[in-house]
């Protein structure tokens, strides 16, 4: 019986989670597949595969038991079995036990997934463009194209048609495509490094030989360039405000779906504001602002990234821009009066 170690083994699993799928939508959508020495998942926007040392595995296995079973073991090493129709664990010295149902039929509706056929290098600073960038785009289906984020050649952005932010990063691509941001979000942690295209879809690779890929769409997006195109009163953004967004959070990521902090600004202060059913946090902080009292919302980690690389921005009657070296970020002001 093959010894494993668990947490390497729970790791493997864990990289590939982005494929799984929350709904049961698709046969075999919330299982591991275990095939050919990889790990696969699929959910149809996202294909993910990995290695897998243990090489005698074949079958698709419900991935909600096996994770929580290997999180909550403690052992170093565990013994793990396959037969015809269950996956054992052992551990303990074999005190601790337990089988999961292992389908050897596995029926993968691949449809349109191919390999590339020629692999690129990733930009450097690509990771970070799609870690920040996709927290702008929108939550609502009825418009698609802003709940993507858009990669042009020359840079990647997001909107929501409230906030727009802009990466200037060079793709090495011809065309500009969409990928959704529930998508495109799993991709940065991984350590992405080169990427490919086939008609439908973006691969990326990580240097451990894990593939993430995920679906794109040919739509056309907004022209966001024009909004860009604007200067404002210059003002300090103060001291403390990722500590006040992480305090905020805690009761704005009720809203697991619109986790937002509300960023009001009135004569000389600025305060932050997270609310959610079980209570609220506010912060004041003092501004250089003189204008009249107006207001934003944004997602409290955004804030925190854009806020630690960049401390001032500017201010006019009806938006506000935080610019980077390769980077800019733009929001609406609207007053406390009228609704977002």
């Amino acid at each position: 019986m093959p010894r494993v170690n668990r947490e390497e083994f729970l790791h493997q699993l864990e990289m590939v989670q982005p494929g799984l799928s929350t709904r049961d939508m698709m046969e075999h959508g919330n299982c591991f597949i275990f095939q050919d020495n990889k790990v696969i998942t699929f959910n149809d926007e996202i294909h993910c595969s990995a290695n897998i040392k243990e090489t005698s595995i074949n079958g698709a296995v419900q991935a909600k038991p096996l994770l929580e079973l290997l999180r909550k073991m403690t052992e170093e090493l565990i013994e793990i079995d396959f037969t015809d129709s269950e996956v054992r664990i052992t551990g303990q010295g074999g005190n601790r036990k337990a089988g999961i149902r292992l389908e050897k039929e596995v029926s993968l509706q691949l449809e349109g997934m191919e390999t590339p056929d020629k692999w690129k290098d990733l930009p450097e600073n690509f990771n970070e463009a799609i870690s920040i960038v996709y927290q702008s785009a929108g939550r609502d289906s009825n418009k698609f194209q802003l709940t993507c984020v858009h990669i042009h050649p020359r840079w990647i952005e997001a909107t929501d048609n409230f906030q727009v932010h802009r990466f200037k990063i060079k793709m090495g691509i011809d065309e500009p495509l969409l990928v959704s941001k529930d998508s495109i979000k799993h991709v940065s942690p991984l350590g992405v490094t080169k990427f490919g295209l086939t008609d439908a879809w973006i691969h990326f690779k990580a240097p451990s030989g894990l593939t993430i890929s995920c679906r794109r769409y040919s739509e056309d997006y907004p022209d966001t360039t024009p909004f860009f195109d604007f200067s404002g009163d210059k003002m300090s953004l103060p001291k403390g405000l990722k500590d006040a967004a992480e305090k905020a959070e805690i009761f704005s990521s009720e809203n697991s779906d619109n986790n937002l902090v509300l960023v009001q600004l009135k004569k000389g202060r600025l305060r932050i504001k997270g609310e959610g059913s079980i209570g609220w946090y506010t912060e004041t902080k003092k501004t250089s602002y003189s204008g009249p009292d107006m207001q934003f919302a944004i997602s409290p980690e955004l804030l925190r990234e854009i806020t630690t690389r960049h401390n001032e921005c500017e201010v006019t009657a009806e938006r506000l821009k935080i610019k980077g070296d390769s980077w800019v970020y733009i929001t609406v002001l609207y007053t406390p009066s009228e609704t977002k």
